[in-house]
């Protein structure tokens, strides 16, 4: 995670909803006003995804705290090892970039019953310390930085389990993060530039707003 990442997040905008310019790493993905409407349900239906994962995959048991869990399509998969993917994986390091960036932007984040007690645990606060309806200007700079935190944790265990050749293929075991299922899949590689790029939209999104190390 980049050192500016955790300095002060300082507000130089008035906070806006989303909308206008916003995320947009290699996909084009760019949350909108709708965005309004399934940031809390996303948030928590990934949760619940995580949840499934971190329980079900070996690889995920034995993970060190710096990782998030390895990622697979839906329980029961029975495709090869059935999981972990790299675009699973990537896709849930993409989402949480993708919100940084916006909070980075100044959106101002919705709070509903399907997301308060899930950012109350990224901010380390009580859920009842949260707003009514939307999160408080003062607790932009932590959840900017969790965000982008819990991205990482997700690209670090992408890089626990690549090889030194850099090759991805479509899944990694999830007994013991062998290489498996289609070798070298484009997508898979795709799937890391689209994330990587996210990181980087968020970071610069946020740098404007922090103070220099």
């Amino acid at each position: 995670m980049d050192e500016s990442a955790i300095r002060i997040f300082r507000r130089r905008h008035a906070p806006r909803r989303f909308g206008g310019r916003s995320c947009q790493g290699a996909s084009g993905f760019r949350p909108d006003d709708q965005a309004l409407a399934w940031f809390g349900p996303g948030l928590a239906t990934l949760a619940r995804l995580e949840a499934l994962f971190a329980k079900a995959y070996k690889i995920n048991r034995e993970r060190g705290a710096s990782c998030a869990p390895a990622m697979g399509r839906y329980s029961n998969d029975v495709y090869y090892s059935g999981g972990a993917y790299y675009f699973s994986t990537l896709g849930a390091a993409q989402f949480y970039f993708c919100f940084a960036e916006a909070v980075g932007r100044g959106a101002m984040v919705p709070i509903s019953n399907s997301n308060r007690t899930l950012l109350a645990d990224m901010l380390g606060t009580p859920p009842e310390a949260l707003g009514a309806t939307s999160l408080e200007a003062r607790y932009t700079e932590r959840l900017f930085c969790a965000l982008l935190k819990r991205g990482d944790m997700f690209m670090a265990m992408v890089r626990t389990y690549t090889p030194a050749s850099g090759e991805l293929s479509e899944q990694f075991d999830q007994t013991n993060g062998a290489q498996t299922s289609a070798k070298n899949l484009a997508w898979s590689h795709a799937a890391f530039i689209t994330a990587f790029a996210s990181r980087k939209v968020a970071v610069n999104a946020g740098s404007g707003r922090l103070s220099k190390p």
